[in-house]
């Protein structure tokens, strides 16, 4: 076995340890994006043969992104491996460690085989904890599935630059179209295969340009599609942020990144835009920015003007890292982040070029002692990889770590919560979304108190928090919340019918009818349309108006033949309405569905007896007894 797949299995291998922790017992989807990729996904969770269409179509974007590739790859992962968090996660280990060992062959030949720049920077990119986020985060699968494509794509037209064979050059552009269906972020590669010309001394004629001209095409293709598609996303308004601020706020991620890189403490999954003081400014020293950033690019060329070769590590190295952050420094504000740790995945490839050259440098002036050196610094990563891996395992652990690096402090003055400092919102709703859905509800209740307080114009706090007073039984405060969502987010049928259900629970039948009908005619998704119909049903029943509850009735019944609740309902109603014997044909039809059903038996009793079989009833209602339901002493008096 060569030297150089040796050092590579050991790359591997220290890379494998450093990200164990993925694929542990515990590890579960998130509630960020997870959702919305996988576990919510149709496309992903019920993944045929048929879905590839449907996949690939430009009118079915998941997340706002045209990106079929990516999830296809989830699909076969769901379908084949099966839905399991970890599961999805291995798969984006092997793109990780798969993509650890494009880097050593892609530095490998750039440097001309110099074996200490290709495993230094494939050691870096495998174990650095930047990169954690691309890869323990289910929904990252994207970016290490582009990545893959994308250093295929660069190998195989280095391959075309070193022999001129045109069938690496159409491998080339195959990789990339792959790369840019997992992720639109692959659109800057065209300019990057200039530099790789540059790095081999390629001169600008006719050849070199046409050559470029089918990856121009599909990158300007791929950017309308990404453009068209994410222009329904909201994007904050121009005039939020001067245009002063939001240079010095790109600039400050582009430092930020570099330090993060070299010195990769204080890391976190989400790092929120700093607050704007009283005037509408941001801290003077956030102006200071753009100089450093701008010292970053043009101090080591000024120093390395007269050493034609490191500098032109430094153009390449620098200018792959620029090509590929320039798209996420947030000129324009999209979302409440100001950087994160996933944009530097493609982008370092750039860096550690730069870095393992300087490195392989010094080891040749100085020694090997320096690169055991280096590799033993290096290895104190892995640690620093592990425990992030870890703040992925679940919504908790993933929303408290930003918590403790953004908490907010919170006064509660008047039962008025007001909270100062520099908090992460999003955090604080995540993690009390997944108390809520663990049936934590207090620790829900404390943390979306806070997320309402620190955004009180977002309506899914409000929402949320609503839902929660209503749980406590607190249904004053539970309908001031559901009102505030409501004009936040008009007409948004999931708020109504929650409202209509508080108003149902405050005895106020008309105003949660009024809620329901509206909702109806929202375009609701099915499931809400069911509740919205049982809703409907039930209200009515509660005003007597039995007729125009038999009508809904019968709607729920045609469309949602399944429902638990359906049969019960129109049993009843039936019942109510003098027609005991169809009654008893709905009501054992609902006891047969659920035969946990107590109230389905009671009023299969009801029934029963009114058709004169009082030995059924009797049977019945021993079983709603049975099952814990307190039944009426006047209903067992008379079946004796």
């Amino acid at each position: 076995m060569s030297r150089n797949v040796l050092l590579v299995l050991g790359i591997l291998l220290v890379t494998l340890v450093a990200y164990f922790p993925v694929v542990d017992a515990a590890k579960e989807f998130t509630n960020w994006d997870d959702q919305v990729y996988v576990t919510n996904q149709p496309l992903v969770r019920n993944f045929t043969v048929d879905s590839i269409p449907a996949v690939f179509s430009t009118e079915r974007p998941v997340a706002t992104n045209y990106h079929p590739l990516t999830i296809l790859s989830m699909g076969l992962t769901a379908s084949v491996i099966g839905p399991s968090a970890q599961a999805f996660v291995g798969i984006n280990l092997l793109l990780h460690l798969a993509n650890t060992a494009l880097v050593f062959v892609l530095v490998l030949l750039l440097s001309n085989r110099r074996l200490w720049a290709a495993g230094l920077a494939a050691l870096w990119f495998g174990i650095h904890p930047l990169h954690v986020e691309s890869v323990a985060w289910v929904s990252e699968r994207k970016d290490v599935l582009y990545t893959l494509f994308l250093l295929l794509s660069l190998l195989s037209y280095i391959r075309y630059v070193q022999g001129r064979q045109l069938a690496f050059l159409g491998l080339s552009l195959f990789a990339f179209i792959a790369s840019c269906l997992s992720k639109a972020m692959a659109v800057p590669l065209p300019i990057a295969l200039v530099l790789v010309d540059y790095w081999y001394d390629r001169k600008i004629d006719a050849r070199s340009i046409l050559e470029k001209v089918p990856f121009l095409v599909v990158s300007l293709l791929i950017g309308l599609l990404a453009v068209s598609i994410q222009s329904s996303i909201a994007i904050a308004d121009f005039g939020a942020l001067t245009m002063p601020q939001r240079i010095a706020f790109a600039s400050y991620g582009f430092v930020m990144y570099w330090v993060k890189t070299v010195v990769p403490v204080g890391l976190v999954t989400y790092y929120p835009y700093p607050p704007l003081e009283a005037d509408g400014e941001i801290a003077s020293w956030y102006f200071l920015m753009p100089f450093v950033a701008l010292a970053l690019l043009v101090v080591p060329l000024v120093v390395l003007r007269r050493r034609a070769y490191p500098r032109k590590v430094v153009i390449v190295g620098m200018g792959f890292f620029v090509l590929f952050v320039a798209l996420v420094l947030q000129f324009l504000q999209v979302g409440t982040a100001v950087m994160a740790d996933r944009y530097t995945y493609v982008p370092t490839i750039g860096s550690f070029f730069l870095l393992s050259m300087l490195a392989d440098w010094l080891v040749t002036r100085y020694g090997k002692a320096v690169g055991m050196g280096l590799v033993g610094i290096s290895l104190l990563l892995v640690p620093v990889t592990i425990a992030q891996v870890r703040t992925w395992t679940n919504s908790e652990t993933l929303w408290s770590h930003v918590i403790k690096h953004y908490p907010y402090t919170v006064e509660n003055v008047g039962n008025r919560i007001t909270v100062r400092g520099h908090g992460a919102a999003i955090a604080y709703a995540g993690r009390g979304e997944h108390y809520y859905q663990t049936n934590r509800p207090e620790q829900a209740f404390n943390d979306l108190l806070i997320a309402r307080a620190a955004l009180p114009n977002d309506p899914s706090y409000a929402f949320k928090l609503g839902i929660l007073f209503g749980m406590r039984g607190q249904s004053e405060q539970a309908l001031e919340l559901l009102n505030a969502a409501n004009q936040l987010q008009p007409n948004n049928p999931v708020t109504l019918y929650n409202r209509g259900i508080t108003y149902a629970m405050m005895n106020r039948s008309r105003e949660a009818i009024a809620d329901f009908t509206s909702a109806l005619a929202s375009s609701p998704d099915a499931s809400t349309k069911e509740n919205l119909l049982v809703g409907l049903i039930q209200e009515h029943m509660a005003l007597g108006e039995n007729q125009t509850s038999m009508q809904y009735g019968d709607q729920l019944l045609q469309e949602y033949p399944a429902n638990l609740r359906v049969r019960f309902l129109k049993g009843t109603l039936l019942l109510r309405m003098g027609q005991p014997t169809q009654a008893v044909e709905l009501l054992r039809a609902a006891v047969e569905q659920d035969a946990s059903y107590a109230q389905a038996w009671y009023n299969l009793a009801l029934a029963q007896m009114n058709t004169g079989d009082k030995a059924s009833a009797r049977s019945s209602l021993q079983k709603a007894r049975s099952l814990g339901l307190t039944t009426n002493p006047n209903l067992e008096l008379q079946l004796q």
